[in-house]
């Protein structure tokens, strides 16, 4: 399925080329390509976020995900606008995000027990921006935007490694409980785009988005969890994305 998606975005990026170099609409003549850094953050207490193996007797006994922090990606949006004049702009986005974690967990007889769980993330989204704080002396533009995106798991990949500690071997074998699947949300966005030199600038920024809006579903129990053991729904994702993109204005 993955090389399926992989696939459906090579396409969509050479039509979008083909638009601008051939169109010569209204609408193409203030286009832009801006592609960068960008990392996803998974907020509030959502299971993706809690412990691989749940050491604490009080707490619920479900395997988390152990996505703490921020993990890395890369995004990539073609802007269109109306005309140079006009303070909207319409984001076409793709991103890519790598979700890793591990876990020891030791044991009182002779082993120790290693837990690594990955995950990779592609968003491809739809959006419209408004610009409504121009800055003169930064040549900057500040700007609010919404959009509408989706999301795209590789499903679970949960390496168990267990060493034996007196005689140093090790055995490890995956545990892939989840299949892929794909959601549909939201996202909300504030950022600033200025100009460096030429015509190249600099898009930088926040959004707040839920993944997982439409689409749930709670046989396979939570979204970015690598096992549904005592799952019984799928609860939303809340997640903030932080963005530092280099954009080539046309």
């Amino acid at each position: 399925m993955l090389d399926k998606i992989l696939s459906l975005l090579k396409i969509v990026f050479f039509l979008l080329i083909i638009l601008v170099v051939e169109s010569k609409s209204q609408f193409t003549r203030n286009f832009s390509i801006a592609g960068g850094l960008s990392t996803l953050h998974i907020l509030y207490d959502n299971p993706a976020t809690m412990p691989i193996v749940e050491r604490d007797t009080n707490k619920a006994d479900i395997v988390g995900g152990k996505f703490g922090g921020n993990h890395p990606g890369f995004s990539m949006l073609f802007n269109f606008g109306t005309d140079a004049t006009s303070n909207f702009t319409f984001p076409v986005g793709f991103g890519y995000y790598y979700l890793a974690a591990g876990q020891k967990v030791p044991s009182p007889l002779d082993e120790n027990f290693y837990f690594i769980n990955t995950i990779n993330i592609l968003t491809f989204s739809l959006g419209c921006n408004y610009s409504f704080w121009e800055i003169p002396m930064a040549r900057a533009k500040m700007f609010t935007g919404l959009e509408a995106r989706g999301t795209y798991s590789s499903g679970s990949n949960l390496e168990v490694r267990i060493q034996t500690r007196s005689t140093q071997v090790d055995s490890s074998y995956i545990i892939d409980d989840k299949p892929p699947a794909i959601r549909f949300g939201a996202a909300l966005k504030i950022g600033v785009v200025g100009d460096l030199w030429d015509q190249w600038q600099l898009n930088t920024g926040v959004s707040y988005s839920i993944m997982n809006l439409l689409g749930r579903d709670n046989q396979r129990g939570e979204f970015l969890t690598p096992m549904t053991f005592n799952e019984k729904s799928e609860s939303l994702v809340h997640t903030i994305l932080f963005y530092f993109l280099i954009q080539y204005k046309f």
